[in-house]
């Protein structure tokens, strides 16, 4: 079995569930199903085959969870790039992996040592447009490799983690069972998808528990308190600066009000704390 496979509990079995927020704008399962095997069967036409990475250089968005789950169908291995990251790391991490493409924005371009096989998010949607929205063949297996992160570097160059299908849909089940996660959970997804939390922890337990996400951009101390009121989710994946961050907006006595109050009502530091 592949992760294709495993996410079919929803992206299949509940297609007309709303599946994701993000931006003010909604998809439901079948629309990621649909949008993502479109942009697979692009990536077949410009020459992507089974076992080729394609690195994805982004800030969370709706494009880059659709291209996970392209490589997924067409047993490619994904490669995320932190975006925070700029000419000297990136291109560590593309000269190590060697990827077909790499695909970011316009905003990031800049930043991009001189490669080939640039693709943009901007342009996707033109490309895809004629595509079928059939979903390729799936060659991975549970062996196979699924995606390629790269350690943060604090003690040298980063270093290349290989996590097969498998790998990853054992923890998505395991993390399913023990947090007793359902479709009528709600996860408000600030952690940036680059990152193995994010994406593994994350992206896995929504699309096989089937739940509802808003995907934020970035965690923003400002506004995060406005996405819970306003969301109301069941749980929320955090790191250590986000509960200081927190910590700050509760601590202030003229912001201990009705508002601070729907917040903890609604199960702050739930079920993923």
């Amino acid at each position: 079995m592949n992760l294709a496979d495993l996410f079919d509990l929803t992206l299949k079995g509940a297609s007309g569930t709303t599946a994701l927020e993000y931006g003010g704008h909604e998809w439901t399962f079948g629309a990621l199903e649909a949008n993502s095997n479109r942009l697979a069967h692009h990536l077949k036409t410009i020459g992507f085959e089974t076992g080729d990475r394609l690195a994805v250089y982004l800030t969370n968005c709706v494009e880059l969870v659709e291209a996970y789950l392209a490589a997924i169908k067409l047993g490619l291995i994904f490669t995320p790039i932190n975006a925070l990251y700029r000419e000297w790391e990136i291109g560590h991490i593309l000269s190590d992996t060697e990827p077909r493409a790499i695909l970011t924005s316009r905003s990031l371009l800049a930043y991009l040592p001189s490669v080939q096989g640039v693709l943009l998010v901007e342009e996707l949607a033109r490309r895809c447009q004629d595509q079928s929205s059939e979903r390729p063949s799936c060659p991975a297996t549970g062996d196979s490799i699924a995606v390629l992160v790269y350690t943060s570097g604090t003690t040298g160059q980063p270093k290349g983690a290989a996590l097969t299908h498998s790998n990853l849909a054992i923890n998505a089940l395991t993390l399913n069972t023990c947090w007793q996660l359902a479709a009528s959970d709600r996860m408000l997804l600030a952690l940036p998808l680059f990152h193995i939390n994010g994406l593994a922890n994350g992206l896995h337990t929504w699309l096989t528990a089937g739940f509802r996400v808003r995907l934020l951009d970035r965690f923003r101390k400002e506004t995060i308190l406005d996405d819970f009121i306003d969301f109301r989710p069941t749980f929320f994946f955090r790191r250590s600066h986000h509960v200081y961050a927190f910590a700050g907006r509760f601590g202030r006595g003229r912001e201990k009000d009705r508002r601070t109050d729907a917040v903890v009502r609604l199960g702050f530091g739930a079920t993923a704390f």
